[in-house]
């Protein structure tokens, strides 16, 4: 066999050899699933609504004097998801003129300091409005933007957070209604009356102290803050669904330690098909007896190649070392023996033996091998048509 086709089938065979390796690494069972989750928040929306319709809900008035008050009922309404724990309230000042001239925060004070709350009541699911100050005490603005004036109101309604007041009450009137903060769906009005305090104190020059507040403005705000409960621990036990969040206290964190309500979860469903997707589809391995199985050349499409019928037909190559083998319709396709002028040559009967054609299997093949390398020369022998390239004749043997 020739150095050349001995390299071949080597490296052939070691390509086959990876080959099924490869392949039977992938070559394996398996089977997958997947567990289907969701999760999605809630909405925590306190709106601040009219108490009817055409009413205002702010104070925006000029053109006052002292004696002058004026009222606004507001409602809280939860339009959220989540029931509210607290509304935190706070107040702010700015933007003081004398006239159109900027003045200081001294100035502003002064003017504030003349506008007293009379009445700040807030409605707990009854009919009636409750004072959030102690023993019918008032305030005034500056009071309220200083925060000075929670020390005038009911424990109950301080809030959570410093110098807050809570506009929505921790403590139902009904132990049993589970109307303590503001439930989903819940309302609760606020009154406020606010007025300009008329004092008739005068000083040295008869003039009223009040003057000195005449054409004053300014810029105030309520500032309102909702919060949540705190948060419900869903145990192992329990459903799935919605987390029991719309109703007051359903995790009361105003006891200590927080208390959890009784029931968790609404049970319900929020994602479509089965929680568990059994995918089957990868059963067996994709890779099972996979395409190498038995090697790409098994039986390639060279069994029986070129050499079959060749001028070595009865030679070495006959079930020789490329039966089978990797070079089986491996190199010798259209190899340089098919059909080869050595037909009935010299080689005939294992002239490529040991490399007959090695120097030439023609040597000693008088003229019935010469018309073979003759026909070698010029392609005029039948089945060495094919082999036009391999003029030398003789020297076949070297291809």
């Amino acid at each position: 066999m020739k150095i050349k086709k001995k390299l071949g089938l080597g490296i052939a065979s070691a390509a086959l050899g990876l080959t099924l390796v490869g392949g039977g690494t992938f070559a394996a069972f398996n089977d997958v699933a997947s567990i289907n989750n969701h999760f999605a928040s809630g909405t925590l929306d306190l709106a601040v609504i009219a108490k009817g319709e055409g009413k205002p809900i702010n104070f925006d008035l000029s053109n006052m004097k002292p004696g002058d008050s004026v009222e606004r009922i507001f409602t809280l309404k939860n339009n959220g998801t989540l029931a509210i724990k607290e509304v935190l309230f706070k107040a702010s000042a700015d933007n003081f003129k004398i006239g159109e001239t900027a003045a200081g925060s001294e100035d502003m004070h002064a003017f504030l300091s003349q506008f007293k709350i009379d009445i700040f009541e807030i409605d707990r699911e009854t009919a009636t409005l409750y004072s959030v100050f102690s023993n019918n005490e008032t305030a005034t603005l500056s009071e309220l933007v200083k925060g000075t004036y929670l020390n005038k109101v009911k424990p109950t309604y301080k809030g959570s957070a410093e110098g807050t007041l809570n506009l929505s009450h921790l403590i139902a009137i009904d132990p049993n209604s589970g109307k303590n903060g503001l439930p989903v769906g819940d309302l609760d009005d606020v009154h406020i009356k606010i007025s300009f305090i008329d004092n008739k104190e005068k000083n040295e020059k008869g003039e009223y102290k009040q003057n000195k507040f005449q054409n004053n403005k300014v810029d105030f705000k309520f500032h309102l803050e909702a919060t949540q409960w705190a948060g419900v621990e869903v145990r192992t036990q329990d459903a799935n669904g919605e987390v029991n969040n719309a109703k007051q206290g359903t995790a009361d964190d105003t006891v200590t330690p927080t208390k959890q309500p009784e029931i968790r979860t609404i049970p319900g469903k929020n994602i479509d098909g089965d929680a568990v997707t059994d995918e089957q589809g990868n059963q067996g391995g994709g890779n099972q007896g996979g395409g190498n199985q038995g090697g790409g050349n098994q039986g390639g499409g060279n069994q029986g190649g070129d050499n079959q019928g060749g001028g070595n037909q009865g030679g070495d190559n006959q079930g020789g070392d490329n039966q089978g083998g990797d070079n089986q319709g491996g190199d010798n396709q259209g190899g340089d023996n098919q059909g080869g002028g050595n037909q009935g040559g010299g080689n005939q009967g294992g002239g490529n033996h040991g490399g007959g054609n090695q120097g030439g299997g023609n040597q000693g093949g008088g003229n019935q091998g010469n018309q073979g390398n003759q026909g070698n020369q010029g392609g005029g022998n039948q089945g060495n048509q094919g082999n036009q390239g391999n003029q030398g004749g003789g020297k076949g043997g070297k291809n």
